[in-house]
């Protein structure tokens, strides 16, 4: 503020409310018993006694508490802190400054926040952009991924049979026979009228609307009449969906039997939330550069360490990310210098062969630069294309270099022959092998 224009004048306000006002006499009084005389309601600035006139319970208003009235010149600091402190205790972090020339308010928070939306974005701490902490992780899939639903080409396995030769598949075995004379069948009818389908009518033929309201259900409860021999009931009951009663039942039995028999009908796919990224919306929407970090980790390891490498900072940004960009560089180079420049950092382990998972714990060795210590590498060449069996062969030599011990159980050529010494074990696999063969350099 003490960098704005000298002279210019400025009002500090404080947000109090904004939307529907449940009782906007208790505010106005509070307003006076903290001892101030004006409020900002809708935009103009009236004394507190005339606010309430203009304040109308369960209508939409925005309420503003003027703090102080300030001009900007030498000297100004001590009260400009004092007006600013106050406006953000009664703002709850927030204030406004309106400038006397009419131009554009200017709002300001303590907290990281974008006013477009209205939505406050926590303390960017490292737990925020872990999906193993309940800070970051997305909180439909608990940091996943991926969730498990029903999938509709199970529910509905051939498309060619209408409703009557029995399209979904679970409808008999979990809601009854839909066939007519049934409630089941009552209920079908009475969604088929309201949607217009046809029973006897292929499912593939059926629009887009009647699958959804068939496998999602109704957003109005179903009316319809129900004969029987001891008269007329009339129902009106909701129809919520094969899917969604699915997805339920899944959820809340606690038979294993029967979850595995709905698990037959889900299989899993990537978080509708989180869309696989397996954070919450905050860490999904900070931006480092121009990119988001799911976008970051998508990206394969070789062209990230080059994004970083030609990241331009400035200012405090620089200062602030300079040690920890050139961290993030080394370990990506570590990673593509054992060959796995081709991976992306969102692979999970379980679609990792084993000599990538063993590549990338050598890699973490290599940062650590540890001394005195025995590895002990069990094919750590499979997967690996033979033009980067060279760096793997590096990366070992480093290892060693750095005094320690590594042993590699291997059968590729390049390999042994970058031994030191090697072991020959056999003659043959399995029962016929287990005696020393040769022992010795490679040559």
């Amino acid at each position: 503020v003490l960098a704005f224009d000298e002279g210019s004048r400025w009002t500090i306000l404080a947000p109090l409310a904004q939307g529907e006002l449940a009782d906007p006499a208790a505010l106005v009084d509070e307003t006076r018993r903290q001892g101030f005389t004006r409020l900002r309601v809708d935009g103009d600035v009236v004394p507190v006694e005339d606010a309430l006139a203009r304040l109308t319970p369960g209508e939409r208003h925005v309420v503003e508490l003027v703090v102080d009235r300030i001009q900007v010149k030498d000297g100004l600091r001590p009260r400009l802190t004092d007006s600013i402190e106050t406006g953000l205790r009664y703002g709850e972090g927030v204030i406004v400054l309106l400038p006397a020339d009419g131009g554009p308010a200017r709002r300001m928070s303590e907290r990281m926040r974008c006013d477009a939306c209205g939505i406050d974005l926590p303390e960017l701490t490292p737990q925020l952009f872990s999906f193993n902490s309940p800070a970051g992780m997305c909180p439909a899939c608990n940091g996943l991924g991926t969730a498990i639903e029903v999938d509709p080409a199970l529910v509905v396995p051939d498309p060619d049979k209408s409703l009557d030769d029995g399209a979904i598949a679970p409808w008999a075995q979990f809601f009854g026979d839909p066939q007519r004379g049934t409630l089941t069948g009552e209920i079908v009818d009475a969604l088929c009228a309201r949607y217009g389908i046809r029973r006897d009518v292929p499912w593939r033929k059926l629009t887009a609307e009647q699958q959804h309201a068939l496998l999602y259900g109704s957003e109005e409860p179903l009316r319809f009449s129900s004969k029987r021999s001891y008269g007329t009931t009339e129902f009106e009951l909701p129809f919520e969906g094969i899917a969604r009663v699915i997805e339920r039942r899944w959820r809340e039995t606690k038979s294993d039997g029967m979850r595995d028999s709905y698990q037959d009908y889900m299989s899993s796919s990537p978080c509708r939330e989180c869309g696989g990224s397996r954070l919450n919306e905050a860490a999904r929407h900070v931006r480092f550069g121009d990119a988001t970090l799911p976008t970051l980790v998508k990206t394969s390891i070789d062209a990230l360490a080059a994004w970083f490498e030609g990241l331009t900072l400035a200012g405090k940004a620089a200062v602030v990310a300079r040690d920890a960009v050139r961290e993030v560089i080394s370990r990506l180079r570590f990673l593509s210098g054992v060959g796995l420049g081709y991976l992306s950092l969102d692979r999970t382990a379980g679609t990792l062969s084993g000599g990538e998972s063993q590549r990338i714990r050598l890699a973490s060795q290599l940062g650590t630069e540890l001394t005195g210590v025995l590895y002990v590498l069990d094919e750590p060449s499979i997967g690996l294309h033979p033009r980067d069996n060279e760096r793997l062969i590096e990366a070992l030599a480093r290892l060693r270099d750095l005094g320690n011990s590594v042993i590699v159980v291997e059968h590729d050529d390049g390999i042994m022959r970058a031994a030191d010494w090697v072991i020959d074990i056999g003659p043959g696999a399995g029962r016929a092998g287990g005696q020393l063969v040769a022992a010795g350099t490679a040559e």
